[in-house]
């Protein structure tokens, strides 16, 4: 799989903020550890991967909109 400089930004930064999340599991519905692999495979999904570009990643490169 090919990926774009912005894809891998936004990966990056979430191998960087993701600290902990609720239902994430793997197929036997087991909670899943999180982990800069796990975190991979969440953002290998595209509705997570854009609900956290949308909603943490944008936002973080505009900065205080204060």
């Amino acid at each position: 799989m090919s990926v774009t400089a912005g894809e891998a930004m936004v990966r990056a930064c979430a191998r960087r903020v993701i600290a902990g999340w609720e239902g994430i599991g793997n197929e036997a519905g087991e909670a899943l550890a999180v982990s800069p692999e796990a975190i991979d495979a969440a953002m290998a999904l595209p509705a997570l991967y854009d609900r956290f570009e949308t909603l943490v990643f944008a936002p973080a490169l505009r900065g205080p909109t204060d």
